[in-house]
């Protein structure tokens, strides 16, 4: 928390003004997702490229399926759900919340940006239910129809959305992992899994998942091999595929 604070302190100091609540917020939650791995000075960089994007970009809304079912809206980071998201969007059924998202962009001593999707997950308000199963039963009913509605699973064209918005504005890409927190080991593998699954189907490159947060280093490890192993794959698959064509060519070189 002390280095949390003496970074915030940095950041106002070299802003040049006080921060209003949402920017503290804003700063906050940057802070807590790049202290590990980041100097002030990139932190700094990453929460003006924040800042601009929350006061320039266009990509407020987002038109999700037939609009007037599905709307996705950025939020105040006040009112985000969850800390990790940075910049978080609320995908709604009616008026009704049924899954979040969230995403940052780092800025790295070299200047160079790359847009982080930091979590993604379904949310139905405990509070407007009697018990956690009829939450569930709740959520997994409206996730459900905007899967229908978009004819593919919503993560998977989230995922797929933001990648594509990455590569037009020319900005390096990355699906960060989530950390264990309440999960049992069991679930917190599923979990992952899921984030994985959702990134190759929406077309993502091996380098281009983050396992920096994943805290349970038996798990890091395993998945961090599993990655080296689909690696390995991929390149002996394009070797083949390259060796393959040479001796097509040198074949009908050979019959003319």
């Amino acid at each position: 928390m002390k280095k949390d604070i003496k970074v915030k302190e940095y950041i106002v100091n070299n802003i040049g003004r006080d921060l209003t609540s949402r920017e503290i917020h804003l700063a906050y939650d940057l802070i807590d997702m790049m202290h590990e791995n980041y100097s002030r000075k990139e932190i700094l960089e990453s929460f003006k490229h924040n800042l601009e994007f929350i006061k320039n970009s266009k990509l407020e809304t987002i038109e999700f399926g037939k609009i007037e079912k599905f709307k996705v809206k950025r939020v105040s980071p006040i009112h985000n759900l969850h800390s990790e998201s940075v910049i978080e969007y609320h995908i709604f059924h009616n008026k009704t919340i049924i899954s979040t998202f969230g995403l940052f962009f780092t800025v790295d001593k070299n200047k160079a940006v790359t847009l982080r999707i930091s979590n993604i997950q379904g949310y139905v308000n405990k509070t407007n239910h009697i018990n956690k199963e009829h939450v569930l039963n709740t959520s997994r009913e409206y996730l459900n129809k905007i899967n229908k509605e978009l004819k593919e699973n919503w993560r998977v064209k989230v995922v797929s959305f933001l990648k594509h918005f990455s590569e037009k504005n020319k900005l390096n890409f990355s699906l960060e992992l989530p950390s264990k927190t309440g999960y049992k080991k069991l679930e917190y593998i599923r979990q992952l899994r899921q984030y994985i699954q959702t990134g190759l189907k929406a077309g993502l490159k091996i380098e281009q998942f983050s396992t920096r947060h994943i805290n349970d280093v038996e798990i890091k490890k395993r998945i961090e091999n599993n990655f080296e192993i689909k690696k390995k794959r991929l390149l002996d698959s394009k070797n083949k595929k390259v060796v393959s064509k040479k001796i097509v060519k040198k074949n009908i070189v050979k019959r003319r």
